[in-house]
């Protein structure tokens, strides 16, 4: 059963595009966002495969081709928008205090470090309205979280910290500890006009002392309500666990999370707190009333087990990242019914890749490991692939550092980790117009296959156009089920000067004609990504990138 319990909150005012150089296979991501809502790939063909003959444009989740058009060698799979959202103002955002989202797209939040201070900042995704909410000394910080509706912030120091964007006033709420808790916002099931903070802490906090556990508060810091206790927890887990041999899992960001009408939450939970031999990890659910609970994944005891979870916004699905068995340096993602039934991993990747982290609402796609995923294991591709380029190129905005999807996975908030100093920059996946960023017609590739020998080489071409500068970069990839190949087909950079098969200087088609394999390539089915970035007058990348098939290697 859950407890209510009165906690009387404090509430205080607070405050290069020379091209002359040489060009390099620099695959590393770097930076981007659209910002209107729009049509999403069938899920059946997230790995890159030809959509079908017959497919029409549809929504996400229908059997309809993402973005249909014939472009000379398939119709277009996919179009990836990515736009830098700030320029480093105030030395830039600094990573190491995280991001934070909201469900509907609207608003991110990151920190800037302004006279000693860190400093709440939120963005909204179209790159307006950047705002300081904050000055906050304390010996750390994280940016918490953000309310579905992009109204409300929370961001954790030597206790949790609550604000309104629109007119900001820090509200104090409880002494739970940065590195001791994380949080998410949902709706408040008394009220669901309102928001409430879910968190936990994985060790007593407060005065009087609270045990650990599951919590969550209202926005004006009352209200306090015990979710989970150890000894719930322990009960669950059985095997003779009790009380002290548990607590809930403190020092992952995202060990926590909350469906979107705040009825059920998931988070890990630890026996010996990360600190013991043999120590077991396990992912447990519950109803925020308390009526139902249950272990959905566990026990995990490798390298302490689970980074990571997620919960779909209607409740019905769990993601997770685990610690592999046979190798901690690799991760295993999946997802898993909130029941605990229909457990599935999705992919193994370098547990150095896993900083992206999110689930759509409604449980069909999963934000992770630089790729987007379909929960159902039909297919992923990358999200993160920016084509060729030249050494002294600005950056094209194509990165993916902490991104956290939006509730329709169709926008990603992330750091363009390419830029010095470092910039807040989001994706938006098959928006309805480019904004800022550059458009691209007519791409085709001829012949519509290359020798694996690499003997014979390909033409590609593309039209590219921007409305706010001189276009700076136009690149292009090859991806195979919707990864990367740059280590058989090396990525290409066009050119509109007449050289490299280009036909008239300067007329915007923009073209290379070496696309070839390298000698030993694996044959099979190819696509293609094209990319073009521009750089607008405040300084800030905008790229397109399209994806288009079919391309093959023979």
């Amino acid at each position: 059963m859950r407890k209510t319990i009165a906690l009387v909150p404090g509430v205080f005012l607070a405050l290069c595009v020379a091209v002359g150089c040489q060009p390099t296979s620099d695959m590393t991501p770097d930076g981007g966002i659209g910002i209107d809502g729009g049509v999403f790939p069938d899920a059946a063909h997230l790995d890159g495969s030809p959509p079908d003959a017959t497919a029409s444009e549809g929504t996400r989740g229908d059997a309809g081709n993402a973005t249909p058009g014939d472009v000379g060698n398939g119709a277009i799979l996919r179009t990836l928008v990515y736009h830098e959202l700030t320029v480093g103002e105030n030395g830039g955002v600094d990573t190491t205090k995280g991001i934070a989202f909201s469900r509907d797209g609207s608003r991110g939040l990151f920190d800037e470090n302004i006279a000693s201070n860190y400093a709440p900042t939120v963005v909204s995704a179209d790159g307006s309205g950047k705002s300081g909410i904050d000055a906050v000394s304390a010996g750390w910080i994280d940016m918490t979280a953000v309310s579905g509706d992009g109204a409300w912030i929370a961001y954790t120091a030597d206790t949790l910290l609550l604000s309104n964007v629109a007119s900001p006033q820090r509200v104090t709420g409880p002494a739970v500890t940065q590195g001791r808790s994380c949080a998410a916002f949902a709706r408040d099931l008394a009220d669901a006009t309102k928001w409430r903070l879910y968190f936990l802490s994985s060790v007593a906090w407060g005065s009087p002392a609270h045990e650990p556990g599951v919590y969550s508060v209202g926005t004006d810091g009352a209200g306090l309500v015990e979710l989970m206790s150890p000894a719930q927890a322990a009960a669950l887990i059985g095997n003779g666990t009790t009380a002290a041999d548990v607590s809930p899992k403190g020092s992952l960001k995202r060990g926590l999370d909350v469906s979107a009408d705040g009825k059920q939450f998931v988070a890990v939970w630890s026996t010996g707190a990360c600190t013991q031999q043999g120590e077991k990890d396990y992912v447990i659910g519950s109803a925020t009333d308390g009526t139902t609970s249950v272990v959905i994944l566990g026990p995990v005891t490798d390298g302490c087990g689970v980074e990571k979870v997620a919960l779909s916004g209607d409740g019905t699905t769990v993601a997770f990242d685990v610690d592999n068995a046979a190798d901690t340096g690799q991760r295993d993602l999946g997802v898993i019914g909130f029941d605990a039934a229909g457990k599935r991993t999705l992919e193994t990747f370098s547990g150095g890749d896993d900083n992206n982290w999110g689930i759509s609402d409604d449980g069909k796609l999963v934000v992770a490991g630089y790729k987007l995923h379909n929960a159902d294991g039909s297919g992923s591709f990358d999200l993160a692939v920016q084509g060729g380029t030249f050494s002294n190129d600005p950056p094209s905005a194509i990165d993916l550092l902490l991104g956290t999807p939006n509730g329709k996975a169709d926008r990603i908030l992330y750091v363009n980790s390419g830029a010095n100093p470092r910039r807040m920059a989001a994706l938006e996946i098959n928006p309805a117009t480019v904004g800022a960023a550059p458009t691209i017609a007519n791409a085709s590739v001829a012949p519509a296959s290359v020798p694996a020998d690499g003997s014979a080489s390909a033409k590609l071409t593309a039209k590219v156009a921007s409305s706010v500068g001189k276009v700076v970069r136009v690149g292009a990839a090859v991806l195979q089920s919707g990864s990367h190949d740059d280590k058989e087909l090396a990525d290409v950079v066009l050119f509109d000067d007449g050289t490299h098969g280009d036909a008239v200087a300067g007329d915007g088609v923009y073209t290379d004609n070496e696309l070839r394999a390298s000698a030993g390539a694996k044959s099979g089915p190819r696509t293609i990504r094209v990319r073009a970035t521009v750089v607008d007058a405040a300084g800030k990348s905008h790229s397109t990138a399209i994806e288009f098939g079919a391309f093959a290697v023979q």
